[in-house]
């Protein structure tokens, strides 16, 4: 057995490797919600809550005419919102901007972890050479 099987062996055992897949940010179920006319994230026709904007523009100083569209069945809808619902609904879109990032980092770290531990399972085992670089 060569040191990339005990490598590999030990880490199932849960013994040696990078830290575990990380845990995501994941949405919760979707439930039928009481909603408003203001509730811009909820997608009227399958009740995601990744309704997103894709066009907006003022009507006067106190309102916009935003189109929506959700990404997960493509239904659209177009209205005339206050800035006070478009505020609520940009707040919503900041926490989610958040989320994404975070799993991202994440992501990026677990990568991170699996590559530097790949390296040095090589490096140990003389698998690198002067013309890998």
């Amino acid at each position: 057995m060569d040191s990339a099987d005990r490598h590999r062996r030990r880490r199932r055992n849960g013994r040696q490797g990078p830290s575990q897949i990380p845990t995501l940010n994941t949405r919760p179920e979707r439930v039928a919600p009481e909603r408003s006319e203001d509730d811009l994230h909820l997608c009227p026709a399958c009740g995601s809550n990744l309704v997103q904007p894709v066009e907006w523009a003022p009507v006067d100083r106190r309102s916009w005419r935003v189109e929506l569209q959700c990404p997960e069945c493509d239904a659209g809808r177009a209205g005339i919102f206050s800035q006070p619902a478009l505020d609520r609904f940009d707040a919503i879109l900041d926490n989610g901007t958040i989320a994404l990032l975070d799993d991202l980092g994440k992501l990026e770290r677990y990568n991170m972890e699996e590559a530097i531990e790949r390296f040095s399972v090589a490096l140990q085992s003389d698998q690198i050479l002067p013309e890998d670089f």
